[in-house]
């Protein structure tokens, strides 16, 4: 009898033990949409089109988010070129980063729509409050006013992550 009571408790002890470690671990997703037209008038300053605040506990966690959005052609004359940028709590990030993209349009072009996407690992997130944020900016002062008719954003986060340093091979395998 002794043996069985053993037996149990080491069994108990030992799902509780993986309980209590999937109870700590973080591990969820967030996002956003909207259908809502969003002006992009700016060259100096990103505008929000999308953004998700959300609460880590843990001591190190990973997320990664994809943005994604329909800009308009604004059919006008100039160098209409404009970037799309995924951040974390920086409202105003650099320009240039690894996960920014750009679309230029022509006005003679026969689009009308360009969907624009990007996708963007964040490393060692450290506990806090914490926004992910899907932006807009024209790269000249002078291009055409952008309209974004919709724009989405979803990302998950988790404790570990496979690709820890973020360095590619360069190449195919």
């Amino acid at each position: 009898m002794k043996v069985i009571l053993t037996s149990s408790a080491l069994v108990l002890s030992a799902t509780l033990a993986v309980v209590s470690m999937q109870a700590s671990a973080e591990n969820f997703v967030g996002g956003d949409e909207t259908n809502v037209a969003r002006l992009i008038p700016n060259a100096n300053a990103w505008t929000v089109l999308v953004a998700e605040p959300f609460q880590t506990m843990d001591a190190v966690t990973h997320c990664v988010a994809t943005g994604s959005a329909d800009a308009k052609n604004p059919n006008m004359d100039g160098n209409d070129i404009y970037r799309f940028v995924l951040s974390i709590d920086d409202a105003q990030p650099a320009i240039n980063g690894p996960c920014e993209r750009t679309v230029a349009f022509d006005n003679g072009a026969i689009q009308s729509m360009e969907e624009v996407s990007s996708t963007c690992t964040f490393r060692q997130i450290g506990p806090g409050n914490h926004t992910i944020r899907w932006l807009a900016r024209k790269v000249a002062a002078a291009a055409a006013n952008l309209t974004v008719d919709d724009n989405s954003m979803t990302f998950v986060c988790m404790n570990n992550l496979l690709d820890n340093d973020g360095e590619g091979d360069g190449g195919p395998d």
